[in-house]
């Protein structure tokens, strides 16, 4: 289990350079995906951080980048505060 909750995190700084409290809040679309592609029913299917980031990637192509990136929600809410 412990090693799952390490790859779950090597994985996250891989998608958000690392990865803040911020990121995991107005990012919690591409989390869910990266948390998706490692465990289906209560399962572990994939341990890899690179095959991870590779199906991330892929789910991001067929998805609107609004929909999947909130970065520029992030950026704007730094920017006010």
């Amino acid at each position: 289990m412990l090693d799952l909750v390490q790859v779950f995190v090597e994985t996250l700084n891989r998608c958000f350079k690392n990865v803040c409290e911020l990121d995991i809040v107005f990012n919690f679309n591409k989390l869910h995906t990266v948390l998706d592609e490692m465990i289906l029913g209560g399962q572990v299917i994939e341990t890899s951080s690179e095959q991870i980031m590779k199906s991330v990637e892929e789910i991001a192509r067929f998805l609107l980048p609004s929909a999947f990136n909130c970065h520029i929600i992030y950026s704007r809410a730094c920017a006010i505060s």
